[in-house]
């Protein structure tokens, strides 16, 4: 690897926490030849030097590589498991409040849909929850606001066609305003900003699939930053290879197959107000690996022993 390269992989591990190896070895490869093409330039060096005089090259970059291919009910058992918690646990203990969750990264915004869905399901009407829904890409988030998707947003889905929640649209289905009116979609790098909801007003969180791409030192600021967002009691969700023992002693695993999630039982006074995360020192050119991205982290741990929590349960209920 070039050091031009290695400059620009510290640039985005920098900027978003990415290890770039989780992506493959031809995600940049592709991106970097596209967007020199688009900015004039003819060589790595003289990229470098431009990704340092035109910030919002940098945005561009990001844009090229962002992994956001999602559909509507990705993994039904999270919503399931949602839908079942908010009837029976959130719900009798909070009369009269407001359900407020976070969906981050949102990609194109269908699983923050999913999720507005699940809660009418639930039970919850209009103004009884508020969704904020977070990306990185501002292009995936002009897609999420529109709300209008193609057959391929529903693969394996039950909800094509359902007039409770879409309408017909000359690209396919619209997404009615009703379900769109408890959502809030906005452009965020969890990195950098602060834009995210107040400390322990979330009740739930849905954060799959952006902790495998990150490196470890983004990983653990991101998980602090999350758990600040969430109240005790809260659910934060993540994906299948995101079961990591780097989240905090006081977050139970839920354990019914397919919902990889936890539950945050108490406030853990170890964990402090998350601070800048730094890139990772430059890497000496590491040899092919064999496939396109690490392998998953191991699973945690059991937990310490405690007495039984919504989510344990919950689980006995799902036997």
């Amino acid at each position: 690897m070039s050091r031009f390269r290695q400059d620009i992989e510290q640039r985005l591990a920098g900027e978003i926490g990415l290890e770039a190896a989780s992506l493959g070895a031809k995600a940049l490869e592709d991106a970097i030849p596209q967007r020199r093409e688009r900015c004039g330039v003819a060589s790595d060096a003289e990229y470098v030097q431009y990704l340092a005089s035109h910030p919002s090259e940098l945005q561009a970059l990001v844009e090229a590589i962002v992994v956001s291919e999602t559909w509507f009910f990705r993994d039904r058992e999270p919503f399931d498991f949602l839908r079942h918690y908010v009837q029976t646990e959130w719900a009798p203990a909070h009369p009269g409040q407001r359900l407020r969750g976070l969906s981050l990264p949102c990609a194109t915004g269908e699983e923050a849909y999913s999720i507005a869905i699940t809660l009418r399901e639930a039970g919850l009407g209009v103004g009884q929850y508020r969704i904020e829904a977070a990306d990185i890409s501002a292009s995936v988030l002009e897609k999420a606001r529109a709300g209008v998707y193609g057959r391929n947003s529903f693969r394996g889905s039950r909800l094509d066609g359902d007039s409770r929640y879409f309408s017909p649209a000359p690209e396919g289905l619209r997404v009615n305003a009703e379900i769109k009116s408890g959502l809030h979609f906005y452009q965020a790098n969890i990195l950098k900003e602060e834009e995210l909801p107040d400390p322990g007003t979330c009740d739930f969180v849905f954060c799959r699939n952006l902790l495998i791409y990150l490196h470890a030192a983004a990983r653990r600021q991101v998980v602090q930053k999350l758990d600040h967002c969430l109240a005790e009691g809260g659910l934060l969700f993540v994906g299948h290879a995101e079961m990591l023992p780097l989240f905090p002693r006081n977050y139970q695993p839920v354990r019914i197959p397919g919902v990889f999630a936890y539950q945050k039982t108490r406030p853990d006074p170890v964990l402090k107000a998350p601070a800048p995360v730094a890139a990772p020192p430059p890497r000496a050119a590491p040899p092919a690996r064999p496939g396109p991205g690490p392998s998953p982290p191991p699973a945690a741990g059991p937990p310490e022993a405690r007495p039984p929590g919504a989510a344990e349960s919950l689980a006995q209920a799902h036997r």
